[in-house]
């Protein structure tokens, strides 16, 4: 059976250590979940995978042969593929260039256009997907790249992949599309990684689980079905924890900022809210709806087109970081 090993992982950066004596063994054909609040380690531990960072201390072994990762490339080439939530692709390459980018196929010293697009259709379809090869990346919605990303850890033949907080920017039915795309991958017996915060995806989707807290191995769970939520979370925070939390009304006060038809870069439609004294309002939204560049442009660091921002009563049409 492939396995992948974490043997006593340590990773150190100036006046933190990220990482100490990490050990867990994550098997081919299953779903493995990393788990642990911001900060315990489990962004660390990717990075190190993917050859990113090199460990300071103990070592990975991928189906026993120890992985020696100087870059990312060697991590690729061992059959370790990991898929940030910040996609890895260029958008200025074709769906094709980007599936095969680093090991292009060639005939007599030039690039095989028939072959790279025949391979890049075939590894398309192996995560049911039905784009041209020649398409743009960046002409892509985020839940197609996503797929091209797992398309392109195909084409490395990879065997342990990996996936951190893949669902943060999509919809109920491109989660569906992306779960049934991990189940293919552990049918056809791949290691799976999966990091999410989400206790409805883990236990839906994983088989195991591995408990990070404050850079140290908390606990693997070897068969998530005979666990709960609570116990998940009772090792990531190291106590009990009370789900029921009594809502207490607060008093709203007047509008204290008042956002009139805000445009800029980035938003499609001109953005109106307020925010009066003693409220928490959120700006809810996937990746690419605006939520950011709303932010910039209030805060002045990105230039309005129109609108106005109104703070304690004063209207600022131009404004700057200052």
């Amino acid at each position: 059976m492939t396995t992948l090993l974490f043997d006593d992982i340590g990773k150190s950066f100036p006046g933190v250590r990220a990482l100490d004596a990490v050990s867990f063994e994550a098997r081919e054909g299953s779903v493995h979940a990393l788990m642990g609040e911001n900060g315990a380690g489990k962004s660390t531990l990717l990075k190190i995978l993917s050859g990113a960072y090199r460990p300071d201390e103990g070592r990975l072994v991928l189906d026993g042969k120890p992985l020696v990762n100087r870059t990312t490339q060697d991590a690729l080439d061992a059959g370790v593929a990991v898929i940030y939530q910040e996609l890895q692709l260029v958008p200025q390459l074709t769906v094709a260039e980007n599936l095969f980018l680093g090991h292009l196929p060639s005939k007599f010293g030039w690039m095989d256009r028939r072959t790279l697009h025949a391979e890049a259709s075939r590894l398309l379809g192996l995560v049911g997907e039905d784009i041209r090869p020649e398409t743009p990346v960046g002409n892509l919605p985020i839940a197609q790249r996503q797929m091209v990303e797992i398309a392109k850890a195909l084409s490395r033949n990879a065997k342990a992949i990996a996936f951190d907080e893949p669902t943060s920017s999509l919809s109920s039915r491109e989660v569906e599309r992306l779960f049934a795309v991990i189940g293919r991958l552990k049918a056809e017996g791949k290691i799976v990684l999966y990091v999410s915060h989400r206790m409805d995806e883990i236990f839906r989707i994983c088989d195991a689980a591995t408990v990070l807290r404050d850079g140290r191995h908390v606990q693997t769970f070897e068969n998530l079905p005979d666990i709960t939520p609570d116990d998940l979370v009772r090792a990531m925070v190291g106590r009990e924890v009370d789900t029921l939390n009594a809502y207490r009304p607060r008093a709203i006060g007047e509008t204290v900022l008042k956002v009139e038809n805000l445009s800029g870069p980035g938003l499609k439609e001109p953005v109106s809210f307020e925010v009066k004294k003693g409220e928490i309002v959120g700006l809810f939204g996937l990746v690419g709806a605006g939520r950011t560049e709303t932010l910039n442009l209030i805060a002045g660091t990105a230039r309005a087109r129109g609108g106005a921002v109104i703070l304690d009563g004063e209207s600022f049409s131009k404004l700057d970081p200052q």
